[in-house]
């Protein structure tokens, strides 16, 4: 067997061979996005290991960490304000107390896991309720926005 032979008969073979991607069978998983990023999630991964050494780390399996981070030129302060929630987890009612005189710019914004907005309002007063009663069971994000920046987020859990 010539090698022109052997290299065209080897070549053939290699691209007849499907070649894919990283597969897995899981029992669930997705993907979301929202404002503030995007996960992806599998449920039921059969094996998993990390193995780790002087020259980095390895991770086997379909998820991997991914982190990103955005840059932004606003910073607010931590001291200028101080904002508690309380209940946590609550039944129906939620109160966001504010340690200074309110903004004209401050709002809150209620969303699910799925990104879904409940509800988003100005926040008028150093202490403010927010019914919930509304709302099925669950854990939501409350978000505080000053203008267009925001400022801090909380998981709020919805007995």
């Amino acid at each position: 067997m010539t090698f022109k032979t052997f290299f065209f008969a080897f070549l053939l073979t290699a691209l007849s061979v499907p070649i894919g991607a990283q597969q897995a069978v899981t029992a669930s998983g997705g993907d979301f996005a929202g404002s503030d990023g995007s996960v992806a999630y599998s449920v039921g991964q059969v094996f998993y290991q990390s193995i780790s050494g002087a020259a980095g780390d390895l991770n086997e399996g379909v998820q991997q960490p991914y982190e990103s981070l955005s840059v932004s030129i606003f910073e607010p302060r931590k001291n200028e304000i101080e904002i508690s929630i309380f209940p946590n987890p609550t039944v129906g009612r939620l109160n966001i107390a504010l340690n200074e005189r309110i903004r004209d710019d401050l709002r809150y914004r209620i969303t699910d896991f799925q990104g879904q907005l409940w509800e988003e309002n100005n926040l008028e007063a150093l202490n403010t309720r927010i019914e919930l009663h509304r709302l099925p069971a669950a854990t939501y994000i409350l978000q505080i926005w000053q203008g267009n920046h925001h400022i801090e987020s909380f998981k709020i859990i919805k007995n």
